[in-house]
């Protein structure tokens, strides 16, 4: 029970010094997007910062739907949306 809450606060104390080293490099505006097919109830996302179409078209972690205001990865130079 020790050593993992030991090997938590490492892991906890490493995710916040990266996340402080890294906040400089984020982009201030979170490219938005809109649904291709906003009829259809899954549609791909078009992202306005590259007018690029997502890969997917519903979330990968609970299969819902995308969400335009979420900023996608970028996997081989195509977004991957998120919800």
């Amino acid at each position: 029970m020790r050593k993992s809450y030991a090997r938590a606060r490492v892991i906890g104390a490493a995710s916040l010094l990266l996340t402080l080293c890294c906040a400089g490099d984020m982009p201030s505006a979170r490219p938005l997007g809109e649904f291709v097919s906003p009829d259809r109830p899954f549609s791909p996302i078009r992202y306005r910062d590259r007018d690029l179409v997502s890969l997917n078209d519903r979330c990968p972690v609970s299969q819902t739907q995308l969400s335009p205001e979420i900023e996608p990865i970028y996997v081989n130079g195509r977004p991957v949306g998120f919800c």
